[in-house]
C-alpha cells in the first residue's frame, strides 16, 4: 500500500512538472537541487569527505574572479538554482511562488522563465562589473541562490501592477510596499558590506524586471527571442533523447491528466489502416457548460495573459461575473 501511495505521489509530481505552471516547475527544480546538495553534505560529513562537498558546491557558484570565471561559465546559470541554507531557499521560494503567480495571471505562463533566467544573468553581470571596478569589493566573493531571479519577478510584477495585494497573516498588503522593503534591505546591506556582492546581484535582477515591463509597454518583448531559443533546444533534446530511450507502450498511452488538457476532437477514425475520408465518422459535440467555458478562458489567461482574450470571451467573463 505504501509503495502504491509513493508511486502515486511521484506520478503527481511528474504530471505537475510536465503540465503544470512554470512557477511550480522552477520551485520544484530549486527544491530538488537543494535536496541533492543536502544529501551530498550528509554523505560527505559522515565519510569525512567535506572537501568533496566544498568542491562540488563551488562548481555551482558564480564568481566575479576573472581568472576563475572562464573555467566555470556554466555557473552563470547554475548559481540561480542552488541554495545551501534552508531559510535562504524558503524565503526565495515563497517570493517566487507569489510573484510568479502574479506574472502568470497578468502576462501568461511563458514569460516567467525568461524573466527568471534573464533576471539572474543580469544580476550576475551587474555583480561581475561592480565587484571588479569598485575598490572596496572583493571579486573573490561567490554568488549562490535564486534571489536575483526572484527580484526580477518582484519588480516586474510591481511595475506591471503596483497596487495588487497579497495576504500577509490578516493584512492585505500592496506589492509595491513589499518590493520597496526588499530593495531598501538590499541597499542597506550593500552599504554595511553584509554579503554586498549578493545584494548587488539582487539589484541587478530587480533592474532587469523593471526594464522588462517598460520594454513590453513600448512593444518590445524580450521573452519572444528567449522562448524561441528555448523551444529549439527542447526539440533538439527530445529528438536526441528519443534515440537512447526505448519505446514503451505504457509511455505512449495518453494519461487522464493529458486528456484533460487536450481539446476534444470533432472526428473519430472508424477504420484501422484505411485512409479514406469516408471512414471518418462525425461525433456529435456536446455544448460546453458555462463552468467548462469559464475554465477554458481562465486556462487561456494563465498561459497567454488576459490580453489574448477576444471580445466574445471578455463579454462572457463580464456576464458570468454578474450572475
Amino acid at each position: 500500500m505504501a509503495i502504491l501511495e509513493r508511486n502515486s505521489i511521484i506520478n503527481d509530481i511528474k504530471n505537475e512538472f510536465n503540465y503544470g505552471s512554470m512557477t511550480y516547475r522552477l520551485v520544484l527544480v530549486n527544491l530538488l537541487v537543494f535536496l541533492g546538495i543536502t544529501v551530498l553534505w550528509l554523505l560527505c560529513y559522515f565519510t569525512n569527505l567535506l572537501l568533496v562537498y566544498e568542491w562540488a558546491t563551488n562548481q555551482l557558484m558564480a564568481t566575479a574572479d576573472l581568472n576563475l570565471l572562464p573555467f566555470k561559465l556554466w555557473s552563470v546559470l547554475t548559481y540561480m538554482f542552488a541554495h545551501k541554507s534552508f531559510w535562504h531557499l524558503f524565503f526565495n521560494m515563497v517570493l517566487l511562488y507569489v510573484f510568479g503567480d502574479i506574472i502568470s495571471n497578468l502576462l501568461g505562463n511563458r514569460r516567467i522563465l525568461p524573466i527568471y533566467i534573464l533576471g539572474g544573468i543580469s544580476g550576475f553581470l551587474v555583480y561581475l562589473v561592480l565587484l571588479n571596478t569598485l575598490p572596496f569589493f572583493s571579486p573573490q566573493n561567490s554568488l549562490l541562490g535564486a534571489s536575483a531571479s526572484v527580484m526580477a519577478l518582484v519588480t516586474a510584477s510591481t511595475t506591471l501592477s503596483p497596487n495588487s495585494q497579497i495576504r500577509i497573516f490578516v493584512f492585505d498588503v500592496p506589492i509595491k510596499y513589499i518590493a520597496l522593503a526588499l530593495l531598501l534591505n538590499d541597499v542597506l546591506r550593500i552599504f554595511l558590506l553584509v554579503n554586498a556582492g549578493g545584494h548587488i546581484a539582487h539589484l541587478g535582477g530587480a533592474l532587469f524586471g523593471y526594464l522588462f515591463i517598460v520594454l513590453i509597454n513600448r512593444g518590445y518583448d524580450l521573452s519572444l527571442g528567449f522562448n524561441s531559443i528555448a523551444d529549439k533546444l527542447t526539440n533538439v533534446w527530445n529528438k536526441t533523447a528519443s534515440l537512447f530511450i526505448r519505446p514503451n507502450k505504457e509511455r505512449n498511452k495518453t494519461t487522464a491528466y493529458q486528456q484533460a488538457k487536450r481539446p476534444k476532437s470533432a472526428y473519430a477514425f472508424a477504420g484501422k489502416k484505411e485512409k479514406n475520408p469516408e471512414n471518418y465518422t462525425t461525433v456529435t459535440q456536446v455544448e460546453p457548460t458555462k463552468q467548462e467555458r469559464l475554465d477554458s478562458i481562465l486556462d487561456k489567461i494563465k498561459s497567454e495573459g488576459i490580453d489574448s482574450l477576444n471580445d466574445e470571451e471578455k463579454q462572457f467573463l463580464e456576464n458570468f461575473s454578474r450572475e
